[in-house]
């Protein structure tokens, strides 16, 4: 059974398309001994030492895991508290834990899990029997969202860890290419960001063709400085460092057209 929760999915086929790449996560995960799989996608926190942000998408189509989880989770304020997030937010390889494990939770992590940690695992391994997963860090190359994919199972730790490394490995590929599948559906900015004017646009056009500023200046006829002032802009307005990052995540969100 599949439930979404998807605020930022831009359309109802959108939707559709995320909930059908779940579906193959969910039966590629039996190959490996996992029962079910989930995704969790937030906007990226300001800094990464500033708080996490709300989730804007959650996913799950599991035989195990019922459709109130994901609600409570969000309604709850779990992900605050979340050991697994947190911990995936920290690292881009995959993070093994288990309600087993306690009182550490997440094997790699460095400390104990707190109470509200430990009791949010005990209502999850009360409710569904879910006691065990691996989750693969989900970290936007175009700076626009973090999360994580979660494989999970009713069974021991040890019994799914069993293949180690090549499990790993393997569905670390697996999560990789159902995260590139679906992020075209996802809005990769902050729901308050503006849109781009034409001008950034144009600008940004001509630079993903490898124009110069002084090149663009005179295609545009503006200023060397009047390019500048609109690249700037965009770069705030898609969250990007540089120029070359607003052009990959304007590019990636369908924004320029074709450039050739």
């Amino acid at each position: 059974m599949l439930t979404l929760h998807c605020e930022n999915a831009t359309g109802r086929n959108h939707a559709k398309q995320i909930g059908e790449a779940l579906a193959e996560l969910d039966e590629r995960s039996a190959e490996f001994g996992f029962e079910g799989a989930g995704y969790l996608y937030s906007p990226r926190p300001p800094d990464i030492k500033g708080p996490l942000r709300r989730p804007t998408c959650i996913g799950l189509h599991s035989k195990v895991a019922p459709g109130w989880w994901q609600t409570a989770y969000l309604k709850q304020e779990m992900w605050r508290i979340d050991p697994v997030y947190q911990a995936t937010l920290t690292t881009t390889l995959p993070v093994w834990w288990s309600y087993d494990a306690r009182p550490k939770l997440v094997l790699e992590f460095p400390h104990s899990a707190s109470t509200a940690q430990i009791s949010m695992f005990a209502r999850c391994f009360e409710t569904t029997g879910i006691r065990s997963g691996l989750s693969v860090p989900m970290h936007s190359t175009l700076g626009g969202a973090v999360g994580y994919i979660v494989f999970s199972t009713r069974a021991p730790l040890e019994q799914v860890r069993c293949n180690g490394r090549v499990c790993e490995d393997a569905l670390l590929a697996i999560a990789h290419r159902f995260n590139h599948d679906v992020l075209p559906y996802l809005a990769l900015t902050d729901e308050r960001a503006a849109p781009l004017s034409a001008r950034e646009l144009d600008c940004l056009s001509l630079a993903a063709i490898g124009k110069t500023l002084e090149e663009s200046a005179i295609i545009l006829s503006l200023s060397t400085s009047t390019v500048r002032f609109h690249l700037r802009n965009a770069c705030d307005k898609l969250g990007a460092a540089n120029r070359m990052q607003a052009v990959s995540k304007a590019a990636y969100l369908g924004l320029l057209g074709p450039l050739f």
